[in-house]
């Protein structure tokens, strides 16, 4: 495995790439007395199992990241996830995207994975766009407090597989597949929810 830790920011530059056999771990702010470092990806990050990055301050993604074989999870403990290019791809296992802080945004994430997890944080809020490939399927579930969630899906099915919650607006868009629902899969609002299911000639179109 590959560990990398800084007191304070971690930059991974855009001709910059870092790989994995096994586990790869990026760490800003490490027993930093501040508590403030920040992530930015703008080079390619891989490895065969786990990725894991984490900071306090936002995670921003300019690059692809991707696990092989098992997870992706991207963790910022006080502020907000931010992409900018690039895909975050766990074709085989778990995506986990979590920000922080009194507004945790997730915002624009591109992501290919078997299963989706998200947690925004207090008005933080979520929007995610699966571009799995056709024929595909991603498990879904995730949280904020009185943000908006807005998960759209290109090419393949989104499933419901547990609870989408937020005291705000949720829409759930397919282009290209259906809109199902599994196990403990709901959607807990206290404002509205859209589903749009659009038809374009690669999926049936069904909720």
């Amino acid at each position: 495995s590959v560990t990398l830790q800084a007191g304070g920011d971690i930059t991974i530059g855009a001709l910059a790439q870092i790989g994995a056999g096994t586990t790869l771990n990026l760490v800003a702010a490490f027993g930093d007395v501040d508590a403030h470092g920040a992530a930015t990806i703008n080079g390619i990050v891989e490895a065969t199992n786990d990725v894991l990055i984490s900071a306090r301050d936002n995670v921003s993604l300019g690059a692809n990241v991707e696990s092989q074989n098992t997870n992706v999870t991207i963790t910022s403990t006080n502020a907000d996830i931010i992409r900018t290019a690039g895909t975050v791809s766990a074709l085989n296992g778990t995506i986990a995207l979590t920000a922080g802080g009194a507004d945790g945004d997730i915002s624009s994430v591109f992501v290919d994975a078997v299963t989706l997890s998200f947690s925004g944080a207090g008005t933080g809020d979520v929007t995610i766009r699966d571009v799995g490939a056709a024929a595909t399927n991603t498990n879904i579930s995730g949280s904020t407090g009185s943000g908006q969630i807005i998960v759209r899906a290109i090419d393949g099915d989104l499933t419901i597989s547990g609870a989408i919650s937020t005291t705000n607006y949720v829409e759930l868009q397919v282009d290209n597949g259906d809109l199902l629902r599994s196990g403990a899969g709901s959607i807990v609002t206290a404002n509205s929810a859209l589903f749009k299911v659009n038809d374009l000639g690669l999926g049936d179109g069904n909720i």
